[in-house]
């Protein structure tokens, strides 16, 4: 308990611009008469990717047993990591399990390479999503100076992809950080690093 939280937005709330989106809640009758509009009424097989990471292992098994409440057979097969960097690359791929990081509380770095039309495949776009209305708000987020008129072009997108959903964010990770008293001014980066520079230990 405590390790993550359930995520909405594709970025998360300590990068500056968030906007906590729509959150959706379960609805197995929901979901399987929205099956039934998608004309599988019965449900469906398809097979997710993971590589040899436990956490994600775990997951795809929980996501396993959730999507069989609708009739979803998924089929768990894990890739070595270079296999499943290049066929999601390539797009080989139905669905596939995978994290993303920032280094930086920019919004750009969270979003752009994940769906922005000139970076699919290897690049970061591994879902192939392509939307113009997106393009155009993530080139108007490079150069936009005001910082209002950028946090409300970032909302937008975060709500577009909220509704598109070319990805389902499943959760942001926590890292827990003990420190002994007499360690003073330690922070953690958003991008969950180390940074010593000011941290003073008192006597």
């Amino acid at each position: 308990m405590g390790a993550e939280e359930a995520a909405t937005s594709i970025i998360g709330p300590n990068i500056w611009g968030y906007y906590d989106v729509e959150k959706y809640t379960q609805d197995i009758e929901k979901a399987k008469a929205l099956l039934a509009e998608a004309g599988y009424p019965n449900g469906f097989k398809a097979k997710i990717w993971v590589n040899d990471n436990p956490v994600r292992r775990d997951t795809a098994v929980i996501l396993q047993d959730q999507l069989k409440q609708i009739g979803i057979d998924l089929v768990i097969e894990t890739v070595e990591w270079g296999a499943f960097l290049d066929g999601t690359a390539r797009g080989d791929h139905e669905m596939y399990l995978l994290g993303w990081g920032t280094v930086t509380r920019d919004p750009d770095y969270g979003m752009f390479e994940l769906v922005s039309s000139s970076t699919m495949g290897a690049a970061g776009n591994r879902s192939f999503y392509s939307n113009p209305e997106v393009d155009k708000l993530l080139e108007a987020g490079k150069t936009e100076l005001d910082p209002e008129k950028r946090k409300d072009i970032y909302k937008q997108i975060q709500e577009i992809i909220r509704r598109d959903i070319p990805m389902y964010m499943i959760v942001y990770p926590l890292q827990n950080v003990v420190t002994k008293k007499d360690v003073k001014n330690f922070k953690l980066d958003a991008a969950q690093a180390h940074k010593l520079y000011g941290v003073s230990i008192e006597e």
